[in-house]
C-alpha cells in the first residue's frame, strides 16, 4: 500500500535494492514519482522501475533517478528485462564504488567492497579494511550518504558492511575475523530488518 511505503520512508526504515513503482495511486495526495524522489534521497543506490499505463506522466518521471519505464501492457515481456538491468546496475556499482577520503594529508580512494566496518570516535572516523585502517575527519551520517546499500548502522559509533557480517547475536555483531561490535538499542530494529532483507535477497 502507498501509505505503508510512505511511512517506511518517513521513518527512514525502508530497505530495498529495487523498487517497482506504480505512478498513480487512488485517494492519496501524492503519486509514485513523489515516493520515488524520496527513495532517491534516502537510498541513492536503489534502482527505481516505473510500471504504468499513464504516458502523460512520462516527462515528470525523468525528474527522478530511475533505470526503466515499463508499460503495463508490455509488463510480461519488459518487467523481467527491467529487473535484470537493475540487478546489473547494482552489481556493477558494488564493484566500482569507491570512498574518497583525506588521510594524513593524502587523498585516498578505498573500494567500498573492501570496507569491513567504520568506527566513530569523537569527530574522527576510522575505516577498517582487511589490510589497513584509515582515519579521517567526518561523520557516520556523511559516510552513509556516500556509501552503497550494503552499509548499515548498528550502533551510534559503528557502521558495518553486511557482506562481512558473520553472526548477529543478541546484542553484538560478529564480523569476519572475529571482531564483535555492539548493537545499539536505537539502531537495533532497523539493523535487524536490513540484515534479514540482505539474506532474503540471497535465498
Amino acid at each position: 500500500m502507498p501509505d505503508d511505503l510512505r511511512g517506511e520512508i518517513e521513518r527512514r526504515s525502508l530497505s530495498c535494492d529495487i523498487a517497482v513503482m506504480d505512478i498513480e495511486f487512488d485517494a492519496v495526495p501524492y503519486n509514485g514519482i513523489n515516493l520515488s524522489a524520496a527513495i532517491n534521497e534516502l537510498l541513492p543506490s536503489s534502482q527505481i522501475i516505473y510500471l504504468t499505463n499513464i504516458l502523460e506522466f512520462a516527462p515528470d518521471v525523468y525528474e527522478t533517478k530511475h533505470c526503466y519505464f515499463v508499460l503495463k501492457s508490455n509488463m510480461d515481456l519488459m518487467l523481467p528485462r527491467a529487473v535484470n538491468k537493475a540487478v546489473n546496475i547494482i552489481e556493477k556499482s558494488k564493484e566500482d564504488a569507491v570512498m574518497e577520503i583525506v588521510c594524513d594529508g593524502s587523498r585516498v580512494l578505498i573500494p567500498q567492497h573492501d570496507i569491513v566496518f567504520v568506527e566513530r570516535s569523537q569527530r574522527k572516523l576510522t575505516i577498517h579494511t582487511e589490510k589497513s585502517d584509515y582515519s579521517f575527519y567526518s561523520s557516520l551520517k556523511k559516510f552513509l550518504s556516500q556509501a552503497n546499500g550494503l552499509f548499515v548502522r548498528c550502533h551510534e559509533a559503528y557502521v558495518v558492511n553486511l557482506d562481512y557480517v558473520n553472526v548477529v547475536k543478541k546484542d553484538v555483531v560478529q564480523m569476519e575475523g572475529g571482531r564483535e561490535l555492539p548493537i545499539g538499542i536505537s539502531f537495533e530494529k532497523n539493523f535487524r530488518t536490513r540484515y534479514m532483507n540482505y539474506w532474503a535477497d540471497r535465498v
